[in-house]
């Protein structure tokens, strides 16, 4: 058997210009990509912080409209409340 000998270390010119114009076009989706996910980790970091401030006010404003509006006319009538005791 006799074996043939494949000449692997010559690359041609065109080879070569090919392999640099994928590297370049690689270089440019990374780029692309990068900026994409700084964008998405952005508007992640935005809308988490919209949502706590959604769900502080979700829970905070039946306290203050009760603290401020509702308790003091409570107190004017006379009306207790119960207390819970532990």
């Amino acid at each position: 058997m006799e074996r043939e000998t494949e000449n692997t270390d010559s690359v041609t010119r065109e080879e070569i210009e090919d392999i640099e114009e994928v590297l370049i076009k690689n270089q440019t989706l990374l780029e692309e990509n990068n900026r994409l996910l700084k964008k998405i980790n952005r508007s992640n970091m935005w809308a988490f912080w919209l949502r706590l401030l959604w769900i502080a006010i979700i829970l905070g404003v039946p306290f203050i409209i009760y603290y401020y509006l509702l308790g003091p006319y409570f107190e004017l009538f006379g009306v207790q409340l119960p207390e819970i005791t532990l």
